[in-house]
């Protein structure tokens, strides 16, 4: 009989991995019964022709297979070419080539600072982060606090009163822009908290996941060079369609990227997956250029018409393609069922939100003028 770990070691974490990735367990409507449906990406699929720019590296590698087999070592670190184009192209020149560390997914490289890296202690989670980030800090032997503000924009007020009395906060995170609303943080007040957090020997994660779809200028990378206690973890799965290659790097201060690369997997990415991140980052990063011009576009329009038909929407950033919203006292996802209409349920971000946003509702914004058409007669039907 083979006993369950935790039999085995009474110490053992009693971890159990939140259902946010389980999306059927929050969606509304299977797909096959929507006749709206507003998680599908396949609009912004089609105008990022990320497959178009990697061809030639794909049909290189057909024609020689060992090209892909090396471990993707370029230099002993990665710095004399890698990192340093990842600083320029993020317009980072006064950060050191020592600050990125790259590795097969954001989620990855978390692991390894709330596990290995940060001091344990309360994770100030700033807004409606990721469940799992949560809940990884807490398997790792720390605490999970969150804060957020009345409209779930980014809670300044909130995040700088619990640095000043809550000795035990070791870390800050933010998605920014985040993954639930969209929302993006206003940068000086941000950086002002980071300012504050590092003077209360407190380190700040910015998960720039959505920011891809704000373009290369909207970053935090540049301010690693003077904020020693930042961290900005980036990939090219948002918005480059590289979801499948497992691509990521972590741009971190003096007071972080030392231990993150010392205890980093040492050849994460795979070859593959790094010579097609860097194809992007170095002569790509132009290609979301059209799906941002469209998400703003029928964003803009989406909003309107939301707000004219009497729904509450969150603080969120024009080119970012999610939307929340609700209506006070409707169960808003079970009204759009009935329409047809598939969406994400808001309970998805209870775990780091209560119930503030249980009623409330999360969409990837149309993009085609039929899509949208059609959820603006199903909102009317």
């Amino acid at each position: 009989m083979t006993l369950p770990f935790h039999a085995l070691s009474p110490s053992a974490s009693r971890y159990v991995h939140p259902d946010y990735l389980v999306e059927a367990a929050h969606e509304n409507l299977p797909p096959a019964a929507a006749v709206v449906d507003l998680m599908s990406i396949a609009d912004e699929r089609g105008m990022v022709k990320t497959a178009d720019r990697l061809k030639p590296l794909f049909a290189a590698w057909g024609h020689d297979p060992a090209e892909v087999l090396p471990y993707p070592v370029m230099d002993p670190w990665w710095r004399a070419t890698a990192a340093a184009e990842v600083l320029r192209a993020f317009g980072a020149a006064g950060a050191s080539p020592e600050s990125v560390t790259f590795a097969d997914g954001t989620y990855e490289m978390w692991k390894d600072l709330c596990g290995m890296v940060f001091r344990k202690g309360t994770l100030l989670g700033a807004g409606p982060v990721y469940p799992e980030f949560a809940a990884w800090w807490e398997a790792a032997g720390g605490r999970f606090r969150a804060v957020l503000d009345d409209a779930l924009g980014f809670p300044y007020d909130a995040v700088d009163h619990a640095l000043a009395t809550d000795p035990s906060i070791t870390v800050v995170y933010a998605d920014t822009p985040y993954n639930a609303t969209g929302g993006y943080p206003d940068r000086d007040r941000f950086l002002a908290m980071v300012a504050h957090a590092r003077e209360r020997g407190v380190a700040v994660v910015a998960d720039e996941a959505y920011a891809n779809f704000l373009g290369p200028t909207v970053t935090l990378v540049p301010e690693v060079a003077s904020n020693p206690n930042l961290v900005v973890l980036r990939s090219l799965s948002k918005a480059y369609d590289l979801r499948g290659l497992r691509f990521a790097f972590a741009v971190s201060g003096s007071w972080i990227s030392p231990t993150l690369n010392q205890i980093r997997t040492p050849y994460a990415p795979s070859q593959t997956a790094m010579r097609c991140g860097m194809e992007i980052v170095s002569h790509g990063l132009d290609l979301v250029v059209p799906l941002r011009a469209a998400i703003r576009v029928a964003k803009a329009e989406v909003v309107a018409m939301l707000l004219a038909r009497g729904f509450v929407v969150r603080p969120t950033h024009p080119d970012a393609p999610n939307v929340m919203f609700g209506k006070p006292g409707v169960r808003l996802a079970d009204d759009f069922a009935s329409r047809g209409i598939r969406v994400a349920r808001g309970s998805q971000f209870s775990p780091t939100c209560g119930d503030r946003v249980r009623d409330d509702v999360r969409i990837r914004v149309p993009l085609s003028r039929i899509r949208l058409d059609a959820f603006r007669a199903r909102l009317d039907a």
